[in-house]
């Protein structure tokens, strides 16, 4: 108008010609807006219309402008132009009793059906007939398309043509795979991963639907300890695989372990649409893992797509599930510009109970756009399925509700059969009652060609790097290349394996302590670490007198997690009352440490504040080539000589050597490592506790552990002597906290075995 309009655009002879789409100027899904393009078309000096229509045979032309001629102005301002036939005349199938070009199938017209009935009965009628179609070879499923309007019209389409062998695939617009149950799933699972020593998350992602394990698997898995301690292993193993090769690696393991794909594709008729959702979910995550730094931002990452599921934009729009094919169910919205051979139109007279009326006159216009969309996808044939329906007319939609209602010009609840008598004077349209359900099944034609087994590689390629853990060296019966990183959750679970019942030749039975009674195994072994940890990363707070202000502070988060911790574990009340009183004593008992210091200082966790001690400390020592055997004969040369061991499996170091260390706290001048054991003994004597050490080879992890902390100090403090600043190891059994010599061994291993693993660990000439 600025432009083109006005004396000096009419003195320089100056011409607009705007090219203009009716149909898509009224769908106001795709942000059409319609009354501006009627204001262009009211100020053109002249228009032109195309009326040829390429997509649909002359017979289904011919009966969509017998239909749309009957109603009074369907789309208000704008009307509808006659069309013409562009294709050559095509049948919709090749034999006797083919069917109308439109097809309207309706149920008894005196019977009101309300929203649930109206949509099953459709649902299965429809099923059943194109079942019927396809078993006697009239069509193919690819040529078959079913128009929806919403996601519970398509589940309910889908389910009825499963449950006749008919397979199917969903295609939205609007639907983002991070809004489906896998996306949910998915984030529980890699939740556990990112954290396998919480259990409760573990368990969480467990008994996700997507996992698909029955109410008897699920309970054998966390019943079973050792159904319950594989589970863990895989856990840690999956950890490993997402942090050294990406999270999509990760995912791929884990289908493959647990038997993903299959449980899910038996289980029901959308176990491909979850797989595929799972999978493009997985490459969504490791490409973008590419842009962030480390699990918890990918995490973050995935939680933010979850709360606003349209953030991932087209990346995150459901992907087809399969390239066989299929009968596709497509929202009307989604097949906008799209054509099939074969549609089918299930819910035609279906409405929202605000459409119609004055108020709801705005999104009965927008339905009726969107049914112009739905009756003109078709190339050969349209089926509609019609109901009268309960509470269609009211005195605010005297026309009724539907789309449809308004395009048959209904105008009474009665009057449904007069109607649709009009639309069956066309020749090419057929109006009838729905044809009852005859149970058709479909069985698809078998493929062509013998199937072959999977190829089979012709070599196999060792690597010699991996990465081992003091876990990995003491588990027997463990290939090598099977080795992953260690984490905080696998060195738990070493320490829950030993978490049971020791025997002691040295010392006769006595008196269980009063910690004997609580529960072993490893939920209570890690439930015991973890609420240490908690303690001394805050400073101990339980050690502190109940009127102090570091109790006060952080009481009600302990009352909190311990709470959560012991009930998410199914604790016992009097072992859930035992755990305070224990806490405590583990803090506050006067532990024996070694002390050169003259008069010798007491040692107590609790006086361990954070400035001197650290809590869960993590090492990874490059590892040069050095047969485990080696490594054994050194230690039990060193430490404890001549004290009968397990040997350590048969392996080869090579790589990275890896673990976490309980504690590490300075005393007096010297540093020490401290680890937490949950054993429980026959004896908490010094030579019990020893043969507990040696039985469960503590001796090669308190040697492994001192050596990360004989590196760390080596580079971070000054004037550094081994000799002079390394402690050695403290392993503290907990049961005998209250016992003589408070369950401590202490061991610091000598310098030459500390430098002699050390060097061979660097490549050295000996190793």
């Amino acid at each position: 108008e600025r432009i083109y309009t006005g004396a000096q655009a009419d003195a320089a002879g100056a011409t607009l010609v705007m090219i203009g789409d009716p149909k898509q100027a009224i769908y106001s899904f795709r942000g059409a807006d319609l009354p501006t393009y009627l204001r262009a078309r009211a100020q053109a000096q002249a228009i032109h219309t195309l009326d040829g229509n390429h997509r649909s045979t002359p017979a289904l032309v011919d009966a969509l402008n017998h239909i749309f001629g009957q109603a009074e102005q369907p789309f208000g301002d704008i009307g509808y132009p006659h069309v013409h036939a562009r294709r050559p005349e095509a049948p919709v199938w090749s034999s006797p009793d083919a069917p109308s070009a439109v097809t309207v199938w309706h149920t008894p017209l005196g019977e009101a059906l309300n929203g649930s009935t109206f949509e099953q009965t459709l649902a299965e009628c429809f099923a059943d007939a194109m079942a019927h179609m396809l078993a006697q070879g009239h069509a193919q499923p690819q040529d078959m398309a079913v128009l929806v309007r919403s996601g519970r019209e398509a589940d309910l389409v889908r389910t009825a043509l499963g449950q006749r062998g008919v397979r199917s695939v969903y295609l939205s617009e609007k639907n983002s795979v991070f809004a489906t149950q896998e996306a949910q799933d998915l984030w529980r699972l890699l939740r556990a991963l990112q954290q396998p020593r919480n259990g409760g998350l573990l368990r969480a992602a467990l008994a996700s639907a997507t996992w698909g394990l029955s109410l008897a698997e699920l309970d054998h898995r966390l019943r079973n300890e050792a159904a319950w301690e594989a589970l863990l292993e895989s856990a840690l193993r999956w950890q490993s695989i997402w942090r050294q090769q990406g999270v999509l690696p990760a995912l791929h393991r884990w289908l493959h372990d647990e038997g993903i794909p299959a449980r899910l594709l038996a289980q029901d008729t959308r176990g491909e649409r979850r797989l595929t959702n799972l999978l493009q979910m997985g490459e969504w995550l490791q490409a973008a893992s590419a842009e962030l730094h480390g699990e918890a931002a990918l995490l973050r990452h995935l939680e933010t797509q979850l709360r606003q599921p349209s953030l991932a934009g087209d990346a995150a729009q459901l992907r087809l599930e399969s390239d066989e094919r299929l009968v596709k169910v497509v929202t009307m919205h989604k097949s906008k510009g799209l054509q099939y051979p074969l549609v089918f139109l299930p819910f035609a007279s279906a409405f929202r109970r605000d459409d119609g009326g004055e108020e709801g006159a705005d999104a009965l216009a927008e339905n009726m756009r969107l049914l112009y969309v739905a009756l003109t996808r078709a190339e050969r044939g349209l089926w509609l399925g019609v109901a009268p329906r309960a509470q269609e007319f009211t005195t605010k939609a005297p026309r009724g509700k539907s789309a449809l209602s308004t395009l048959l010009g209904r105008q009474s609840p009665d009057d449904l059969g007069e109607r649709l008598a009009l639309w069956a004077q066309h020749p090419h349209i057929t109006v009838a009652p729905l044809p009852k359900p005859a149970g058709a099944l479909y069985t698809p034609p078998g493929q062509k060609g013998p199937s072959r087994s999977a190829l089979q590689p012709a070599r196999i390629l060792h690597s010699h790097w991996w990465t081992a853990s003091f876990s990995a060296l003491v588990r027997p019966g463990r290939d090598r290349t099977a080795a992953h990183a260690t984490t905080w959750a696998e060195e738990r679970w070493m320490d829950a394996q030993s978490d049971a019942t020791s025997t002691s030749e040295a010392d006769a039975p006595h008196e269980p302590t009063p910690f004997d009674a609580f529960p072993a195994g490893s939920a209570y072994g890690t439930l015991l670490h973890d609420l240490l940890e908690w303690q001394a990363l805050r400073d101990w707070p339980i050690a502190a007198p109940a009127d102090s202000e570091a109790a006060q502070v952080h009481q009600a988060d302990w009352q909190a997690y311990l709470q959560h911790r012991t009930q998410s574990e199914g604790l016992a009340p009097a072992d859930t009352d035992l755990l305070p009183r224990w806490l405590r004593l583990i803090a506050t008992r006067e532990l024996p440490l070694p002390d050169a210091s003259t008069p010798p200082a007491p040692l107590r966790l609790a006086d361990l504040h954070t400035r001197r001690a650290w809590a869960e400390m993590g090492f990874s020592l490059p590892s040069a080539t050095l047969p485990v055997e080696r490594l054994d004969a050194l230690i039990t040369r060193h430490l404890w000589p001549g004290e009968p061991r397990p040997a350590l499996a048969p392996r080869t170091l090579g790589g990275m050597l890896t673990g976490f260390m309980d504690l590490v706290f300075e005393h007096q001048g010297r540093y020490h490592v401290l680890d937490h054991k949950s054993n429980k003994l026959t004896q908490y004597s010094p030579p019990a506790m020893r043969q507990a050490m040696l039985e469960h080879r503590y001796d090669v992890q308190l040697t492994l552990y001192v050596l990360a902390l004989h590196r760390l100090l080596r580079v971070r403090l000054p004037g550094y002597r081994y000799s002079h600043h390394v402690g050695g190891a403290a392993y503290l059994f907990l049961r005998g906290i209250d016992e003589p010599g408070a369950g401590l061994v202490h061991l610091c291993p000598p310098q030459a075995l500390i430098d002699t693993l050390d060097a061979w660990l660097r490549g050295g000439a000996s190793a």
